[in-house]
């Protein structure tokens, strides 16, 4: 996703409406009472910054609603000025107030990013891992059927043979072809189980596992 096409997940547009009337009534309580201009005047400006916070905008937005807010308050602070209720040095709050702003939006677009990035790492982990399983499952079908008529094959020449040595030998082939058969059945159980909890533990006799 492009920087610019950064917004979050919440679409609500009634919170900016609401930001909007609070903060003309925040603008008109300037005029209104202008030896308490510092209050509304930082209402307006936390609100904002607390608003993006949930609300993270595109960039042509967001640089729209700075200019606006810093102008308009900008203005209502000289007209105070020019009444003679606020001193000139209070039209630097603008600046102080637009960089906590500005510090607000890089830190939002910044996690915001950071999650995209972790989702976009969680699904390719998720399409490797289905790949995985796949490839497990289709492998595991392959060798079923070879090492099933392998078995078959060493379990016929096992009632046939009278050679106590190819007896014997045959022995240890079907052994090991039984192991392998049971390797693959494990690994068709584990590829065609979605639900970790199908699995449930079971005592194990380890002189059997040692023994074969």
């Amino acid at each position: 996703m492009r920087p610019d096409a950064i917004e979050w997940p919440h679409r609500e547009r009634w919170i900016d409406v609401a930001w909007v009337v609070f903060s003309l009534a925040n603008l008109a309580a300037m005029l209104v009472i202008p030896t308490w201009e510092t209050v509304p005047f930082h209402f307006i400006w936390v609100s904002l910054t607390v608003l993006y916070g949930f609300r993270v905008w595109r960039t042509r937005p967001t640089l729209t609603v700075l200019a606006a807010v810093m102008g308009l308050t900008g203005v209502f602070i000289g007209i105070d000025y020019s009444r003679g209720a606020q001193p000139l040095d209070e039209i630097t709050e603008v600046p102080l107030m637009a960089a906590m702003f500005v510090a607000m939006v890089w830190h939002a677009r910044r996690r915001l990013s950071a999650m995209e990035e972790t989702e976009r790492v969680s699904m390719e982990n998720l399409r490797l891992l289905e790949r995985e399983r796949r490839f497990v499952q289709d492998a595991s079908h392959e060798l079923r059927t070879p090492i099933t008529v392998a078995l078959g094959h060493t379990e016929l020449i096992q009632r046939r043979a009278t050679d106590p040595t190819i007896v014997e030998d045959v022995d240890v082939i079907a052994d090991e072809l039984a192991r392998l058969r049971r390797l693959v059945d494990g690994l068709l159980l584990l590829a065609g189980t979605d639900d970790p909890q199908q699995l449930h533990l079971v005592p194990v006799d380890v002189g059997e596992i040692v023994a074969d």
